[in-house]
């Protein structure tokens, strides 16, 4: 009934439940958080289970193949980054590369590295940070006699080419073809609302810088396979990236 009271020995019978029920919860916390790090495979012995192993998983996990990935490591250590305290360089850059390739949340970083959600974000943005403000630098620029392609509405200045003729607009399909494979192998780029601008922004550039970078490293090494075995390697990070040029922030 409406407006009907407890008595006094429901009253203290229903608070000792719910007190019983809110320690209980508390307790069951506390319990399944001692167990959130306790994976049989320790975070770098997975590393190195995706690097030695069939190189499809190097591929699918990293966006690169294991080569590549020794090879960024190696760069970025020659831009004064190893890794911060306990966590080696290249447990900081497969966490990063898992992030921005699959758009994984921190709590599945967590499970996966085995590390608290503050060591994955300070690990995650610092190599963020390290490429969109220095690696970019020298990865995303234009070589000697080339040009940003693009729309019609710039004004022909220093460095920009407007189409003028079908082959130039020609190359506006290949080049949204990139974008869209870009797009396409970091999954991150489509659901960025819950970062700030900045964060986006630096993002967005350091997943052009890696894609760049795989795509430089892996013809150099498709080239050295080739003069080492007297042909041609078919075997190829580029794949259906063929035909594709490299990314630069000017785009339209």
């Amino acid at each position: 009934m409406q407006g009907r009271k407890l008595l006094p020995e429901r009253q203290h019978c229903t608070r000792s439940i719910s007190s019983r029920v809110c320690i209980s919860s508390l307790r069951g916390d506390l319990y399944d958080q001692s167990k959130l790090h306790t994976n049989i495979q320790t975070r770098y012995e997975w590393i190195q289970y995706i690097l030695t192993g069939n190189e499809k998983k190097c591929r699918r996990q990293f966006r690169m193949s294991s080569h590549v990935f020794g090879q960024l490591c190696n760069t970025l250590r020659q831009y004064g980054y190893n890794g911060i305290r306990r966590v080696c360089l290249e447990e900081s850059l497969a966490m990063t590369l898992v992030v921005l390739g699959h758009a994984e949340g921190n709590k599945m970083v967590q499970d996966r590295f085995q590390h608290s959600g503050e060591t994955v974000h300070r690990h995650v943005a610092t190599v963020v940070t390290l490429l969109a403000n220095v690696m970019a630098a020298d990865i995303i620029k234009l070589a000697d006699r080339k040009y940003y392609l693009v729309d019609s509405e710039y004004p022909m200045r220093k460095g920009f080419l407007t189409p003028f003729n079908y082959l130039h607009s020609s190359f506006r399909s290949v080049i949204e073809r990139t974008f869209g494979v870009w797009k396409s192998k970091w999954k991150i780029l489509r659901n960025m609302s819950a970062f700030c601008i900045r964060t986006q922004g630096r993002i967005i550039v350091a997943t052009m810088v890696i894609r760049n970078f795989v795509r430089a490293h892996e013809i150099n090494n498709d080239v050295e396979r080739s003069r080492s075995t007297g042909g041609t390697s078919g075997h190829s990070e580029r794949g259906h990236y063929n035909g594709t040029c490299n990314l630069n922030v000017g785009r339209t």
